[in-house]
């Protein structure tokens, strides 16, 4: 990958997965000294012309606000949010690991009963910290289920989530 900076901070290192509205890099934060993920969201002429005229929907920022509402072990932490050059970017925390996805497919389904557990309660925790903060996540799946490889599990893309009142 080319030696460029992102942001002028964040130095690509690779593509890490790409989908839907955004690809998801790799890349190393030169000022903190430490791996990030970096979602990045092409914006169309209309939302960057949009830009100019002051706050405005923004494909990403409100996944970011939503993310920032969220602090658990169980959750992938939401560090920053910039829009430069028509893209927006999301900085997140970098999950070494894999999805749940990918961890089935490889497991031809032979998965222990105490992993499901395991998973199933970090999932429940990360998913009761977004309802307690009146958030819900509306895309919960194997891909967005991230395991270290410490055995950690993380849940990603609060995108789609929306923010609840009081009739749910």
């Amino acid at each position: 990958m080319e030696d460029r900076l992102i942001l002028d901070r964040y130095r690509l290192i690779s593509e890490a997965g790409s989908g839907g509205f955004a690809t998801v890099q790799l890349a190393w934060d030169t000022v903190i000294k430490r791996r990030v993920a970096i979602k990045c969201i092409q914006l169309d002429r209309q939302a960057t012309a949009r830009l100019d005229a002051g706050p405005v929907k923004m494909p990403g920022l409100e996944e970011a606000q939503t993310a920032a509402l969220l602090s658990d072990a169980a959750i992938v932490g939401v560090y920053d949010f910039a829009v430069d050059d028509g893209v927006a970017y999301l900085i997140m925390e970098y999950v070494d690991g894999m999805s749940l996805g990918d961890v089935l497919r490889d497991a031809n389904d032979d998965v222990d009963a105490d992993v499901v557990a395991a998973v199933f309660a970090a999932v429940a925790r990360a998913l009761e910290t977004a309802h307690s903060n009146q958030v819900l996540h509306l895309d919960v799946k194997p891909d967005n289920i991230l395991i270290t490889r410490q055995g950690q599990v993380k849940v990603t893309d609060f995108g789609l989530s929306r923010l609840s009142d009081a009739a749910g």
